[in-house]
């Protein structure tokens, strides 16, 4: 009796041993798929709001230290008496290339867009003044050497390239 039960958990063993060895071999089920993650929704722009994306093309790198300040001006002539437009939170810094910033609520129609870039990356923020002379400045245009008007409530944002080329006071 003993051998007959001896032989009956041999053969059990031995048939359950290949079964276990295929199982192994198997190859895994193929991981789930994660759920796709929707896109960002691009910010809205009001009717009073204008979109820049800021596009550097010049000497330097923009990053945290090295920023490009957005400011709005209603004049289309930019110098040291100059003031800018009170709205919107102040001027917009940009410490990525290819960035876009929306000026929130623009009280007046139009205004220009002007740009310094912090190359010594000193922090300038305007609130001392004019930036230092030699500093690259920019104003947007479409086309030319002509400053552009912008009015709010575009859906898109404008594109705003500038080289660097032009100096504060030079």
């Amino acid at each position: 009796m003993r051998i007959r039960l001896l032989a009956c958990a041999l053969v059990a063993l031995a048939a359950f041993t290949p079964s276990l060895g295929a199982q192994a071999r198997q190859a895994a089920p193929p991981p789930a798929k994660p759920a796709a993650t929707p896109a960002p929704a691009a910010a809205t722009i009001g009717p009073n709001d204008i979109a820049v994306t800021l596009n550097y093309t010049g000497k330097g790198v923009i990053d945290a230290t090295h920023k490009v300040m957005l400011i709005l001006f209603a004049e289309p002539t930019v110098g040291p008496n100059s003031q800018p437009v009170r709205c919107c939170g102040g001027p917009m810094f940009v410490s990525k290339n290819n960035t876009t910033v929306t000026f929130k609520e623009v009280p007046t129609k139009p205004v220009y867009v002007f740009a310094i870039y912090d190359e010594a990356g000193t922090g300038y923020n305007a609130q001392n003044g004019p930036p230092p002379n030699g500093t690259p400045v920019g104003m947007y245009m479409k086309a030319g050497t002509v400053a552009t008007p912008v009015t709010p409530g575009s859906k898109t944002p404008i594109k705003f390239s500038f080289s660097g080329a032009k100096k504060w006071g030079q």
